[in-house]
């Protein structure tokens, strides 16, 4: 987390007071061309960290990425707020969804910290995630667990996004001895528990840490044979998957079509998303540029003189 968002709030001002004074193509080929800039630059505070909001009543961080862009789309370097005329929403979707392929600085910032929940599922070999597996997770569920009362400001936000990780991670069955049985994505119905609820824990007989390798016998699945229509259902769908004592459980990450994590992947998956609009290869016919047009008249001038 920043430790001081009011300096990175002045050095922010600092980068769109250079950026928004540089010559730009016109406005519109100079909104992708801000909107780029801002990523390549602001974000190095905020690639791997929450945006804090800003105390005391001021504009959070957030809000004051996007307003200054906002206003330099509608009103130029006046940057008045008041003349905007469509959603910022709408203008940061993709072009072929008739937006101008800027980013959400909150949406991209969720996708980057998605990216810390694939890393505690997969267990990455960092100092960092053993610590929080050791001292935070310990051997609950990263998905069912309460926030520890003294946790951290981040650890709070990142656990809070677990909504939007958790559709969006399979877990592979090697052993099953690291997947929970009820509360992991690893049966083709999802969630069991969320699924079924706690009767069907209790009538199956297992607790609800139970890991997948506590119905694994000798490579096998060892369901209890209960005559009961979900349990059945359960049971149906389960030997699809094979399990495999000498290998162990993995994860997959669903967007993406290599199973690895990409914040663009997390990106595509979170944003807000409008329908494909037919007349978006409009949007490649160049706009006129500004600088052109001032050097063409500059020429004219000085060759009358």
């Amino acid at each position: 987390m920043i430790d001081d968002p009011k300096a990175v709030k002045q050095e922010i001002l600092g980068y769109y007071d250079g950026l928004l004074r540089t010559a730009f193509d016109g406005k519109m080929n100079a909104m992708p061309t801000l909107n780029l800039a801002i990523q390549s630059k602001v974000p190095v505070h905020f690639r791997d960290q929450l945006i804090a909001p800003v105390t005391e009543h001021e504009i959070p961080l957030s809000k004051l990425f996007e307003s200054t862009p906002l206003a330099f789309l509608w009103s130029g370097f006046e940057l008045k707020h008041s003349k905007a005329k469509v959603k910022w929403d709408q203008l940061c979707c993709p072009k072929e969804e008739g937006g101008l392929g800027c980013k959400r600085i909150t949406e991209w910032n969720m996708a980057v910290m998605l990216r810390h929940l694939w890393a505690f599922c997969k267990k990455a070999d960092t100092l960092w995630i053993k610590w929080v597996h050791s001292f935070i997770i310990k051997e609950q569920c990263l998905w069912t667990m309460e926030v520890p009362r003294d946790a951290s400001w981040t650890m709070r936000k990142l656990l809070g996004l677990r909504h939007l990780g958790q559709p969006l991670i399979k877990y592979l069955v090697g052993n099953g001895e690291i997947i929970f049985l009820w509360l992991d994505n690893w049966h083709p119905l999802g969630p069991l528990y969320v699924r079924f609820g706690e009767w069907v824990v209790s009538n199956i007989g297992r607790s609800l840490k139970a890991r997948v390798a506590s119905i694994i016998t000798h490579g096998d699945w060892r369901w209890p044979r209960l005559q009961n229509p979900a349990i059945q259902a359960i049971i149906a769908e389960t030997p699809n998957l094979q399990p495999n004592s000498d290998v162990e459980d993995s994860i997959l990450w669903l967007p993406h079509p290599s199973g690895s994590f990409t914040v663009k992947s997390a990106w595509n998956t979170i944003g807000k998303r409008y329908p494909i609009q037919p007349w978006c290869s409009l949007q490649a016919t160049p706009v006129p540029s500004l600088i052109n047009m001032f050097q063409q008249i500059a020429a004219s001038i000085e060759s009358k003189n």
